[in-house]
């Protein structure tokens, strides 16, 4: 698909501010140092008898410049502060605001809902070589197709934002374009999150522990110079099938769908990576702290609120073990996510004499033979209506890593969840026969 660029504008917020510093917790610093590429697609509609205005523009440009007053750290750039930890500049530089236009029509895409680099091109691209002041912590793409469709393409920087910050800003923006004032203002103290004087971790948290290498120096150089490639699909479970699920495997009704799917999803990926039954094998899971500390953080909290918590097994107890101990397992690890914890985790972090080096080891878990099982079911996706209407499809440009998996509620809101996933490209299919075998009746999502 070709990509023209009609237009690359540098959005500042409406209101000049004085120019300050936006302190990163230790969840913010261990955070990705990417953005979080999203896209999202709409139909066109039409409007007073014509679609000339639909996705206008300069209409959206003048919202995003009101918008980032109140999310004016969006506005900044990445920095250091004298003591080396890194931080956001909040100069007010701007947002990246490109038009563009293709010459595709959405329906061109086969596999449009699956992550690729397809989609990546309807991002704004970022040159993480240069200086990390050097590029805006917010990157947005409205690209035109022939066909009168627009994609909105969003790159939002890991380090002050989590899946519930990001849709919040994205749901904010939406609500200042079509009139309204922000409904929940973003609260920006970090410092809620900060660790305790004296730091006290309490608990041994082995989620920060580098995975054990499952190949033999040889074979670890050869994959440092030919990594696994990584195939991306997207895969449907209608309500009916998660309840099939849950009944065929006599699972009580105290779990939660999330619990049921990704003990199911860790089960079919040990399979269909063939690890054998001696392998240890771990299922990372975002639990959020919003809700789970003591005070709860306000609900405009905007910043990085997720630990991973980790379950841990070894692949034939996963595979071929009662289903019922995996769920328990993984309902457990959850359970275990309290004030108490959670604190414990911000004090350990604190105590860390290099946490560049923690973030490195956290970020790379998630690869074969483990996975992770990201839900963003309960985030509000599909409230991004600008006033031309709710997106048909949201979902991510691309996923890095093999062995991740991200849970979407369905655009029909009918109680289905879509599953994206990234995994090695030979295993794919099998992951997908397993995945539908419980039921005769495997559904894959249909193009837009």
């Amino acid at each position: 698909m070709e990509i023209q660029v009609r237009s690359s504008t540098m959005v500042r917020p409406a209101q000049d501010e004085p120019t300050r510093t936006l302190w990163s917790s230790n969840l913010d610093v261990v955070a990705s140092r990417k953005h979080v590429s999203l896209v999202y697609f709409y139909r066109p509609i039409t409007i007073n008898g014509s679609n000339r205005s639909f996705f206008d523009t300069g209409a959206l440009k003048d919202s995003l410049s009101k918008v980032l007053v109140p999310f004016y750290p969006l506005a900044g750039r990445l920095g250091w502060d004298p003591d080396g930890r890194i931080q956001v500049n909040c100069n007010g530089e701007g947002a990246l605001f490109v038009e563009a236009y293709t010459t595709s029509a959405i329906n061109d895409f086969v596999d449009l809902k699956a992550p690729t680099s397809q989609l990546l091109s309807l991002v704004p691209v970022v040159d993480y070589s240069t200086h990390i002041s050097s590029y805006p912590l917010l990157l947005l793409q409205v690209t035109f197709f022939k066909c009168g469709g627009v994609c909105l393409g969003l790159g939002l920087h890991h380090i002050f934002a989590d899946g519930t910050s990001l849709f919040h800003f994205m749901s904010s923006w939406a609500e200042v374009t079509r009139g309204h004032s922000v409904t929940v203002p973003p609260i920006f103290d970090h410092h809620l999150l900060r660790a305790r004087v004296p730091p006290t971790p309490s608990f041994r948290h082995t989620e920060f522990d580098p995975a054990p290498s499952v190949y033999t120096p040889k074979q670890s150089s050869k994959l440092q110079e030919t990594p696994l490639s990584i195939s991306t699909t997207v895969l449907k479970i209608t309500p009916h099938q998660l309840n099939t699920l849950r009944l065929r495997t006599n699972v009580k009704s105290k779990y939660s769908n999330y619990v049921i799917l990704a003990a199911h999803i860790w089960r079919c990926m040990c399979k269909a990576r063939g690890l054998p039954d001696g392998e240890v094998t771990s299922l990372y899971i975002p639990v959020t702290g919003r809700c789970r500390l003591n005070p709860n953080l306000p609900p405009g909290y905007f910043g990085n609120a997720i630990v991973k918590a980790r379950a841990q097994s070894l692949a034939g107890k996963v595979q071929s073990g009662p289903f019922i101990q995996t769920v328990e397992s993984i309902h457990q690890t959850i359970k275990r996510m309290d004030d108490d914890y959670l604190r414990s985790v911000i004090d350990y972090l604190e105590e860390q004499r290099n946490l560049d080096l923690v973030r490195a080891t956290y970020s790379s878990n998630f690869k074969y033979p483990n996975l992770t099982v990201v839900s963003w079911a309960g985030c509000n996706l599909y409230d991004a209506d600008f006033g031309w209407g709710r997106p048909i499809y949201v979902g991510q440009a691309m996923i890095y890593f093999q062995g991740a998996v991200f849970i979407l509620p369905s655009p029909s809101n009918d109680g289905s969840l879509w599953l994206n996933i990234g995994l090695e490209a030979d295993r794919i299919h099998l992951f997908e026969r397993y995945f539908y075998g419980f039921d005769a009746t495997p559904i894959i999502p249909s193009t837009l």
